[in-house]
């Protein structure tokens, strides 16, 4: 069984090597899987505080009751995960800013199709 090494994820020590700016109101980048959420999330990371970014969790509709606190309006926070959109989501992020990253629908099929093929 080969064995993979990577380094862990140092993005909270290097974040003072940039430019901070402090949120005001809670932002939420939402995304569908394999949009490249993560990515996207690690870019934002440099740019808020450590103490501004929700690390509890992935935030998904399963979550969202236990995870309220990521968009408290008086704490903001840069939070990320994948919601739909139903009524409860709609209600519970209501005070807080979205970034919404979308990826061409016929791309997004291929990285599943080929995932699949993977598993084979």
């Amino acid at each position: 069984m080969p064995r993979i090494v990577m380094r862990p994820d140092n993005l909270n020590q290097r974040n003072g090597e940039f430019v901070q700016d402090r949120l005001k109101k809670p932002l939420f980048l939402n995304s569908a899987p394999k949009s490249g959420t993560h990515l996207l999330r690690n870019i934002l990371r440099m740019f808020v505080p450590v103490t501004q970014q929700y690390h509890a969790t992935f935030i998904q509709v399963a979550l969202l009751r236990e995870h309220m606190e990521a968009f408290n309006p008086n704490l903001p926070k840069l939070s990320w995960g994948h919601l739909i959109f139903d009524d409860f989501s709609a209600a519970a992020t209501q005070p807080v800013r979205h970034i919404l990253l979308v990826r061409d629908p016929n791309d997004w099929v291929l990285a599943r199709a080929f995932l699949r093929v993977g598993e084979f």
